[in-house]
């Protein structure tokens, strides 16, 4: 063997062992993951290696992995290929995540001006049985003729719904807006939110989105094993904030702010 494909050779096994010695947290699953290498499902918490073999339920299951070195990943069936086992390397399925979307809100204060803002087009995460925003009355003023309505497709059906407010609070609430299909489905329908401004004659869209709704009980349980995982490389509690909050960006999407740091409030003290 020539001196420098020995020495390529060698680095290549050198690299190879080091992405395989890495710790991969399972923090977050979707559907049923068994690992065949320690023949046990896998579980929230569960440390798992590149070299490991897993098995998925069906092609949606899928698994967020946090590396405390590298970051977080994702690990789901192969899309594109037909296989009657879905059994393979991890090392196969694995895939970075990428902090994708913006967590910034033009606000003042506590009141949201701009909704189409605090909401971004992509994934906005809710996790309370009431979402309360505080609108500012500037921009917005509701009353019985003046308010927002709830817009998606289900079976192919349009659904409209009214959305509720107390004063100028709007009231998100999902059990209500989207009823059983939120113990029926992970992913809920693409919404889009209108404004009424006094008459059905004078609508106007604000903005379309994709609602991700997670108890607030699972996101407690990611957050308690995130914080145990980051005390151990002892980090700081403000740098370990900090992670959380990219944690739920990359993951999941935007989300509230000032509420999302009342949760995280409550785990890092």
């Amino acid at each position: 063997m020539k001196i420098k494909s020995f020495i390529a050779y060698i680095l290549l096994i050198f690299i190879s062992n080091i992405i395989n010695a890495q710790t991969l947290y399972v923090i977050h699953k979707k559907g049923i993951l068994f690992n065949k290498t320690s023949g046990k499902e896998i579980k929230q918490g569960d440390v798992i290696k590149e070299s490991d073999k897993i098995k998925f339920s069906d092609k949606n299951a899928s698994a967020v992995l946090i590396s405390t070195k590298t970051g977080r990943f994702v690990v789901k069936a192969k899309q594109n290929e037909s296989s009657s086992e879905l059994s393979y390397l991890v090392s196969q399925v694995i895939t970075p995540i990428n902090q994708s979307y913006g967590l910034n809100t033009r606000s003042i204060g506590n009141h949201i001006v701009n909704l189409h803002d605090y909401f971004g087009t992509k994934s906005f995460l809710i996790w309370d049985t009431v979402h309360s925003i505080v609108l500012d009355e500037n921009q917005y003023k509701l009353n019985d003729k003046s308010y927002f309505v709830f817009s998606y497709k289900l079976n192919q059906k349009d659904v409209n719904k009214k959305i509720a407010s107390e004063g100028n609070n709007v009231l998100i609430e999902p059990d209500i807006l989207y009823g059983q299909i939120l113990n029926t489905t992970d992913s809920l329908p693409k919404a889009t939110i209108y404004f009424i401004n006094g008459s059905k004659e004078d609508v106007k869209e604000i903005v379309g989105f994709k609602p991700i709704y997670k108890p607030k009980s699972e996101l407690i349980s990611e957050f308690q094993l995130l914080n145990q995982i980051y005390l151990k490389e002892k980090l700081t509690k403000a740098k370990i904030k900090l992670k959380l909050v990219e944690y739920i960006n990359s993951v999941y999407g935007k989300c509230d702010l000032n509420k999302l740091d009342l949760l995280l409030n409550e785990i890092i003290k």
